[in-house]
């Protein structure tokens, strides 16, 4: 009798030993499975299980975080090697070149040059040189004239004849160059000598300024360039050439200046 009680005893205590690894096992499981369904569950959803296990709001135990967008602790993608692209080599370069790309800049910056050399030899022609002064560098042309002969003294108006032929010279040679130009910006400059006795304008700012946008209006008006290729500014006495100390150099000072860009140079420059 006494034999049967210590083998019950014995398997009621294997029982026990398996319901408890039992319990282990199967906690540990749900663990792992809600672990892993953490992982792709929304906010709202990982709020109502916690909810459901405490019965209190989940904002007052945990700040969930979003396993799509973590800002702290593990993410999946801290894991994911970062692959950077690699540079582009020479000979990559070279394999993407367009030549038909590269034959129309070429034919651009040939028609660009040709007009520099157009404007040159018309000023050289015309015995110009004491009164326009030409400069090429890289992808621009500055062309500068004397304002003592297109304005008279504190005037904005295009004085005389000789001054309109001028202009339309110059116009009709960008005008027929002009798909190889981007853009042209023309500069009203003043000497320092302050402005006295005349109501049209209060200052050289103004005069400058309304000088400049006269010479692209009468340009617009008598060839074929269009205002979307111009820009005008007034610069007064911010961009002196010489001292402002004697007549000969404040003449010098006072000018219109052409800036014409290729269509080969740099958009925001």
């Amino acid at each position: 009798m006494s034999d049967k009680r210590q083998k019950k005893k014995r398997e009621s205590d294997g029982a026990n030993w398996m319901d408890t690894y039992g319990d282990f096992v199967t906690l540990l499981l749900t663990f792992f499975v809600m672990l892993f369904a953490s992982s792709q569950m929304s906010e709202s959803k990982w709020i109502r299980i916690v909810e459901s296990f405490t019965g209190e709001p989940a904002a007052s135990i945990v700040e969930p975080i979003d396993p799509l967008n973590p800002t702290s602790g593990f993410a999946p993608s801290d894991y994911i090697p970062k692959v950077t692209p690699r540079d582009k080599t020479e000979e990559d370069k070279a394999s993407n070149d367009n030549p038909e790309e590269n034959e129309y800049d070429q034919e651009l910056a040939a028609v660009f040059n040709d007009l520099y050399e157009q404007l040159q030899q018309y000023v050289n022609d015309n015995g110009l040189q004491n009164t326009i002064a030409l400069e090429k560098e890289g992808e621009y042309i500055y062309i500068t004239v004397l304002d003592g002969i297109l304005f008279d003294e504190l005037k904005a108006d295009i004085r005389d004849e000789n001054a309109e032929n001028i202009l339309n010279n110059v116009a009709t040679m960008i005008a027929n160059s002009q798909n190889s130009v981007r853009a042209i910006t023309v500069q009203g400059h003043t000497d320092s000598t302050p402005i006295k006795n005349t109501t049209q304008f209060k200052d050289n700012w103004s005069l400058s300024s309304e000088r400049a946008n006269e010479v692209k209006r009468y340009m617009t008006e008598h060839s074929d360039l269009t205002d979307d290729k111009f820009y005008t500014t007034g610069r007064a006495d911010q961009d002196p050439v010489a001292p402002n100390d004697t007549e000969e150099n404040r003449q010098k000072n006072r000018r219109v200046k052409f800036i014409v860009q290729s269509m080969n140079a740099p958009p925001d420059k």
